[in-house]
C-alpha cells in the first residue's frame, strides 16, 4: 500500500472490522506484520517525520457510526476529483477557503491532534469529502504516515473494491 500502518495506536484496545485480520498492540506498537485495513476506534495516530498526531473521529462521524481507516494515499488522491475543490500539493487550488491550509499548517505546529477528514467513497471508487479537504492535503503535502479519514461501512467496502484501503 502507499502508506504503510501507524507505529502507535492512541486508543487501549484495537477493534477490528473484518475478522480474519489480527492486529497485537504491544506497549503501544502495532504489530507492523499484520495487515492493518479497518481500525473501529476513536482515535489513531499519525506521524509527520517524528511528530506524532492524534488523529480523532469527529463527533458528527461517531453519532453516524463512521470508523477511522488508514488509507492508501496514492490510489485515494487519483480518486479525488480535480475539481473546483480539489486541493493541489503546497495547497495550490481554486478552493483555498481563506487560509484554511495554512491555518491547519499553524495548528500541527503547535498542537498533537486533529479531527480525521470526513469522506466518502462511492461504487465508481470516486472520493467525495464531506468535511476535511484542507486537513488531508496538509497531511498529504506533509506525507504522514498513516493518513487516516473518517468512512461510512458503505465507503470502506467501496474503498477496499478500488485499493483506496
Amino acid at each position: 500500500m502507499g502508506n504503510e500502518p501507524g507505529t502507535r495506536h492512541a486508543g487501549k484496545s484495537t477493534l477490528l472490522y473484518e475478522p480474519f485480520i489480527e492486529i497485537r498492540a504491544s506497549a503501544g506498537k502495532i504489530n507492523r506484520s499484520m495487515k492493518l485495513l479497518h481500525i473501529l476506534n476513536e482515535s489513531f495516530v499519525t506521524k509527520i517525520g517524528r511528530k506524532e498526531i492524534e488523529v480523532t473521529l469527529p463527533d458528527r462521524a461517531r453519532a453516524k457510526q463512521w470508523v477511522l481507516v488508514p488509507i492508501n494515499t496514492a490510489v485515494f488522491d487519483a480518486k479525488w476529483p480535480k475539481d473546483d475543490y480539489y486541493i493541489a500539493q503546497r495547497g495550490v487550488g481554486a478552493s483555498t477557503k481563506g487560509g484554511a491550509y495554512e491555518g491547519m499548517r499553524e495548528w500541527l505546529k503547535a498542537n498533537n491532534h486533529m479531527e480525521a477528514a470526513e469522506v466518502q467513497v462511492d461504487e465508481t471508487g470516486e472520493v467525495y469529502f464531506i468535511n476535511g479537504r484542507h486537513r488531508y492535503a496538509l497531511l498529504r503535502d506533509l506525507r504522514a504516515k498513516p493518513i487516516i479519514v473518517a468512512m461510512s461501512k458503505e465507503s470502506v467496502e467501496n474503498a477496499k473494491q478500488f485499493g483506496i484501503i
